[in-house]
């Protein structure tokens, strides 16, 4: 695997939504992991690449990143 920075430029299409999550899981639960129950603000990140949808979680604050697969 390379790394490789990329912009805006080298997306195919890219979208983002704000929302207010159930809880810290940002809308993207992983498999035995609990989570708080605490209302979280988040992004919702989607993006297009060599035809491949990543969809990534970012909370308001910046401390959790999430790639939901």
């Amino acid at each position: 695997m390379v790394d490789r920075n990329l912009t805006l430029d080298d997306l195919e299409n890219w979208r983002w939504a704000q929302d207010l999550y159930p809880d810290l899981s940002l809308g993207c639960p992983q498999p035995d992991t609990d989570y708080a129950q605490i209302g979280t603000q988040g992004f919702k990140f989607l993006l297009t690449y060599e035809g491949v949808i990543y969809d990534y979680r970012v909370s308001a604050d910046g401390n959790t990143v999430i790639l939901c697969s």
